[in-house]
């Protein structure tokens, strides 16, 4: 069976993004800056507060920017920490 045909009817999951302040910093955590990803003040993803959608919720195409290739893979280590996944780069 193809990657494609098991992911086709998947839900997409998406992580939470917040601007609250946060106390501690955890592993799933990951900052994101003014700027990055279109946020206008300091976000943090949560990688650890998962969640599916309908197809119908999301618009076609992106929401906003895209965050830098840095913070994509800071956002990967950070999912596969929460989702208990050995990370080897």
């Amino acid at each position: 069976m193809s990657a494609d045909s098991v992911n086709h009817g998947m839900q997409p999951i998406v992580a939470q993004v917040t601007t609250g302040e946060r106390t501690r910093a955890l592993p799933t955590d990951v900052v994101l800056e003014p700027g990055e990803g279109g946020v206008t003040q300091r976000s943090w993803v949560l990688c650890d507060e998962l969640a599916t959608l309908d197809d119908a919720d999301l618009a076609e195409r992106p929401w906003g920017p895209m965050i830098p290739h840095h913070k994509l893979i800071e956002v990967e280590r950070a999912l596969m920490s929460a989702l208990d996944i050995p990370y080897e780069p």
